[in-house]
């Protein structure tokens, strides 16, 4: 029998900005249980960084105002499209880890 080992982390990249709705500083990059096998890094992840690099601040605006949108009007989860669920979930995980500048 051959033992496969997974690690799950988490990744966050701060890049400094202008206060955007309070935030002084926001995670532009975060992947929740990403699995290493055998500690292999694959290639759609690497791709996946890269792009969520490149376009994590048009991206943290438009999904912020989109977050504060359904959160203010309160709509559940269900009513979400996968999409815009995933990305709300990522962004409530990156609200709680805010950055204060000092």
């Amino acid at each position: 029998m051959s033992s496969r080992r997974s690690r799950s982390f988490s990744i966050f990249f701060c890049i400094s900005s202008e206060d955007i709705s309070g935030l002084n500083c926001f995670p532009s990059f975060i992947v929740t249980s990403v699995y290493f096998h055998h500690f292999i890094l694959h290639p759609l992840l690497l791709l996946f960084s890269f792009l969520s690099f490149i376009l994590s601040p048009i991206l943290f605006i438009f999904l912020h105002l989109q977050v504060s949108i359904l959160l203010s009007r309160k709509i559940t989860s269900l009513s979400l499209s996968p999409t815009v669920y995933i990305f709300t979930l990522r962004l409530r995980i990156s609200r709680s880890a805010y950055c204060k500048s000092t």
